[in-house]
């Protein structure tokens, strides 16, 4: 994934004022949602995203691959975690499931929600993660 798609994707998900007030903050820049590899643990909920790329498309100037969103949020809080990791991914797949936008280069990007995996839970740190997948086209 190019640094231009990671950062349109945390744009895009921390300028929208309904997913900040599900994460529970009111700025951009406090709002946990990172790439894996910058993953901040112990705030909840949270939203990290990877990717992996896939091939080409013969014949044209594109880049295919998937990209999943990890929502993580906590099970020892006062809210329903169920209701507020389905908010959340409702949310995402309202601001990209086919949905055509653009970084701040020369790319546009194409996203499609794909099967995912489910929830998962971790006694340890007591979190449940909803794991959403999509597809994405870069040209």
């Amino acid at each position: 994934m190019s640094f231009d798609f990671k950062k349109a994707i945390r744009n895009r998900l921390v300028d929208d004022a309904t997913i900040r007030t599900e994460l529970g903050v009111t700025t951009t820049g406090s709002a946990p949602v990172s790439p894996i590899f910058s993953e901040r643990s112990g705030v909840y909920p949270q939203i990290i995203y990877e990717d992996s790329y896939g091939p080409s498309d013969p014949g044209l100037q594109s880049q295919n691959g998937r990209i999943d969103f990890h929502i993580q949020v906590s099970t020892s809080g006062g809210e329903d975690p169920h209701k507020q990791y389905e908010d959340i991914a409702n949310r995402i797949s309202g601001l990209f499931d086919d949905v055509a936008f653009s970084g701040s280069g020369v790319y546009n990007y194409l996203m499609i929600r794909e099967g995912s995996p489910g929830v998962l839970y971790d006694q340890k740190l007591k979190i449940m993660t909803k794991i959403v997948g999509y597809s994405y086209k870069i040209t």
